[in-house]
């Protein structure tokens, strides 16, 4: 399974979320979800957890482990 993360927390994110979610088949999980509005970071969208912001990307990467790509 190749573990994601997803930039931005509005529609087009909400909807490229919606649309792996409704595709298991797609072998993609999403790790989480970063969004430039730091007043969201711990929220959740469909059960997928915002992580923090662009900025921090980086350290975001070294805690998850594994993100083979981010949309």
């Amino acid at each position: 399974m190749e573990k994601i993360l997803i930039v931005g927390a509005g529609n087009a994110g909400a909807q490229i979320l919606r649309e792996i979610r409704m595709n298991p088949g797609l072998g993609i999980k999403v790790v989480g979800i970063l969004d430039d509005n730091k007043d969201i970071r711990g929220k959740i969208l469909y059960d997928t957890p915002i992580l923090g912001t662009t900025q921090e990307i980086n350290t975001i990467i070294k805690k998850t482990r594994g993100i083979a790509t981010i949309f």
